[in-house]
């Protein structure tokens, strides 16, 4: 299929994602999600997408959790937050001289920037609309509920990763019942293949989404179940 070869030519990478433990406050997760915001983008064009975040275990911790497209995005968040705790662990630590160091830095990252938003954690899977706008000096984080779980009521028929991420949300948060329309109006392979892996194992891996190295608002999915299959019946 010409779609998969050209597809095969492209560099793919998975979903960035950056972990808080929950004994911090979701204001402070918010804040830290707005600094990396700015940081990431602030050189750049106009940007608005959709990430993820929802609460997961690991390592027998409970932990906040933010998947993106963007990977620079929870790299410079999860980088940051290394420092902090690497610092904390060091023989010495002062914490009055840190945190005036560390309100220092996110003041010169900031600089004359206006952020607004918080994080809302009501749903199993959340959606966040993050904006970054270096012309008027403004970045937010909006919470908002995902949708639809029925493909055609997405405007671009879920041919982005925002469009994805907000589907997977109203997916997991629909329970074992979801209402998924005509799910077959979206005819790309990608598409084909993550509603064939939902309805096989009525779930959805979020560690199977590719995106687009160059393109972060391009998709893929991965199910070698089906491409074999795909392949056999050829």
């Amino acid at each position: 299929m010409l779609e998969e070869q050209a597809a095969k030519r492209k560099k793919w990478g998975h979903l960035g994602q950056f972990r808080l433990p929950t004994s911090y406050t979701p204001r402070a997760f918010a804040e830290m999600i707005a600094v990396g915001l700015v940081e990431t983008f602030k050189g750049r064009e106009p940007v608005e997408f959709v990430n993820l975040i929802d609460v997961t275990q690991a390592h027998g911790l409970t932990l906040y959790r933010l998947s993106s497209h963007y990977i620079e995005l929870t790299d410079n968040i999860g980088n940051r937050t290394q420092r902090m705790i690497r610092e904390m662990l060091e023989p010495g630590f002062d914490a009055a001289e840190a945190k005036a160091r560390h309100s220092a830095e996110v003041a010169a990252v900031l600089g004359d920037f206006q952020i607004s938003g918080l994080v809302e954690l009501g749903q199993p899977f959340n959606c966040l609309r993050l904006r970054c706008d270096p012309r008027s000096k403004t970045a937010s984080i909006e919470p908002f509920s995902a949708r639809s779980t029925r493909p055609q009521d997405y405007p671009e028929r879920l041919a982005t990763t925002s469009e994805l991420l907000e589907y997977v949300a109203a997916i997991l948060n629909s329970g074992p019942i979801a209402d998924l329309g005509d799910p077959f109006s979206v005819l790309t392979y990608p598409w084909i293949k993550f509603i064939a892996r939902f309805l096989d194992k009525r779930g959805i891996d979020l560690g199977r989404i590719q995106v687009n190295n160059a393109d972060p608002e391009e998709w893929n999915f991965i199910n070698t179940e089906f491409d074999y299959e795909i392949e056999g019946n050829k």
